[in-house]
């Protein structure tokens, strides 16, 4: 029953689920925000209740139809699979038109976090390994954290977004020390306007300080990669000020 009841969920809102941008400008109420959070939300809700109810289904059965559980848990997984697809493609294309951000970011990681665990619960609970799952799913959650650490998502969204055609220099401007050799460093590919923004925004920040207790690596290398082209900056700066 569960089964049918996801196929038909999925039968019914397959134009909602992959209809992109031509579903997002034909709806009158519709933003591209509305349409990923949508996705984002739907795919927790259905996670939080497809894993448990199947973990507790898998305990109830003991070894009493347990072949035919695992065909048809498979399909649940299947479906399941379908929603994270179309969450993940509903936030590339959130980003594609409006940039990276750390909420949207973070998201992505839930998002493939949550796939992670789907096809490590099929590989285990599916196999008759359950006692496994659940130290494998907590395993996959500090691996993500720790790739998102290792990947230095201010830096990374400096990277993505400073290469778009319109730019938020507001926004990077205000991103975390990470960010600050990126932005440095390609400043010179943005668009007049955006560079004298952002280049008064790098010169007025401190991200250096005597007292040894605050220091930290990208603070440190914030500050030297404002101090090493300060000149450069300065004159990006002054470029469009008004004469006296």
């Amino acid at each position: 029953m569960l089964d049918l009841l996801f196929l038909a969920f999925v039968a019914v809102q397959f134009r909602y689920l992959f209809g992109g941008s031509a579903l997002v400008q034909s709806e009158a109420h519709l933003t591209y925000a509305e349409y990923a959070r949508h996705g984002f939300f739907e795919l927790v809700a259905v996670t939080a209740l497809t894993l448990p109810v199947l973990l507790l289904a898998d305990w109830a059965l003991g070894d009493r139809g347990r072949r035919a559980f695992r065909w048809l848990a498979a399909a649940l997984l299947l479906l399941l699979g379908v929603v994270i697809v179309s969450a993940l493609e509903r936030m590339r294309l959130y980003v594609q038109h409006f940039g990276l951000t750390e909420l949207r970011l973070y998201a992505t990681g839930v998002i493939l976090w949550l796939a992670v665990v789907s096809a490590w619960f099929a590989a285990t609970v599916l196999r008759g390994r359950r006692h496994a799952f659940a130290i494998g799913a907590l395993v996959a959650g500090f691996a993500a954290t720790l790739a998102l650490n290792v990947l230095s998502p201010d830096a990374f969204i400096a990277r993505t977004n400073v290469t778009r055609p319109v730019v938020d220099v507001s926004y990077l401007a205000n991103l975390g020390d990470d960010a600050v050799p990126t932005l440095v460093s390609r400043i010179r590919s943005l668009p007049a306007p955006e560079r004298v923004v952002l280049a008064r925004a790098l010169l007025a920040r401190n991200p250096s300080s005597s007292d040894w207790r605050s220091w930290n690596l990208s603070r440190a290398r914030a500050g030297d990669a404002i101090r090493e082209h300060r000149a450069e900056l300065t004159v990006l700066a002054r470029a469009l000020a008004p004469r006296p």
